[in-house]
């Protein structure tokens, strides 16, 4: 039976999925990037705070950055799980227009609290509504309306956005340039559901805003580079099956501590292999684990990853 592929970023955390063995076979090398990365980030900039949940401040933070780059996207994750109710994607619409027309005037402020409002529908769309939330006690209140959803980010998400906010315009925007394309996807996403955070011209870009590991003396934390972040970056790059976006560089950018790492694609790759490494040839190997028509066809399934 052929493994059912969910989208790339479960099949990288499944170490018996074919494309994760096949990354672990063909990509070994990650210990000399990862000390590389190591040494070159710096201290924590921006902590979390009590009450906030970290995974909606990234996906709120990913959402700011998208609305600033192109304020004219249209945030298809956060309106997904809402399709059945007209009514919910209007004021989903409504919220966002003002995320886009905030981040147009520079109101940090509106683009913090329609951002964080944007991420926990995001939320319900990757994980369901969870029972107890914030939202879904919105929802059975009968107030999902823009100006309740524009009231729900806590004060210590405000600060914390404002601040990552301030960081990337010093250390992230004025480093991209040409063309830029938010969530993008790939050949590959038809069989293996893939969408990264933005291309910048032959930048392939990620933005993580974890908050790193403490160390086990000091207590301070520090940023770190898994293997799963390099076969992440690596694996968007082979989905690209027609060379669309002529990617030659890697990137993640390491928003709470204002960190950009580069590579490029083709050094990043024979490093990681420990060899010289034929990139089509290798999106052809992945094309066809994929299942792709050449390979024996499989219908477009999940969601991205």
């Amino acid at each position: 039976m052929a493994y059912r592929y969910q989208n790339l970023t479960s099949a990288i955390a499944d170490r018996s999925s074919p494309l994760r063995q096949y990354l672990d076979a063909e990509f070994p090398h990650v210990a000399p990037v990862q000390r590389a990365y190591r040494e070159s980030s710096g201290p924590l900039l921006v902590d979390g705070t009590p009450g906030v949940d970290p995974a909606t401040l990234g996906a709120a933070f990913d959402l700011r950055l998208r609305f600033v780059l192109a304020p004219e996207q249209v945030p298809v994750q956060a309106m997904q799980a809402f399709q059945r109710s007209a009514a919910a994607i209007e004021v989903i619409g409504e919220v966002a227009d003002a995320a886009a027309a905030a981040a147009r005037s520079g109101d940090e402020e509106l683009l913090s609290r329609a951002t964080w409002a944007l991420a926990l529908c995001v939320e319900v769309y990757r994980s369901g509504l969870r029972r107890g939330s914030v939202l879904e006690r919105v929802i059975a209140g009968g107030r999902f309306t823009p100006e309740v959803l524009l009231g729900l980010a806590p004060p210590g998400a405000l600060r914390q956005q404002a601040r990552l906010g301030e960081i990337a315009a010093r250390e992230l925007l004025p480093r991209l340039s040409g063309r830029v394309t938010v969530g993008p996807t790939f050949d590959g996403s038809a069989y293996c559901p893939a969408d990264a955070d933005l291309i910048s011209g032959d930048l392939l870009l990620e933005i993580k805003t974890r908050l790193g590991v403490p160390d086990r003396r000091s207590g301070q934390r520090h940023d770190r580079l898994s293997a799963a972040d390099l076969y992440q970056l690596l694996g968007y790059a082979l989905f690209d099956h027609s060379d669309a976006y002529a990617i030659r560089r890697l990137g993640l950018y390491s928003a709470r501590y204002g960190h950009l790492a580069e590579w490029g694609l083709g050094a990043l790759a024979n490093e990681l292999a420990g060899r010289p490494v034929d990139l089509a040839a290798e999106r052809a190997r992945v094309w066809e684990m994929l299942g792709s028509p050449q390979g024996g066809a499989s219908e477009p399934r999940g969601r991205g990853a």
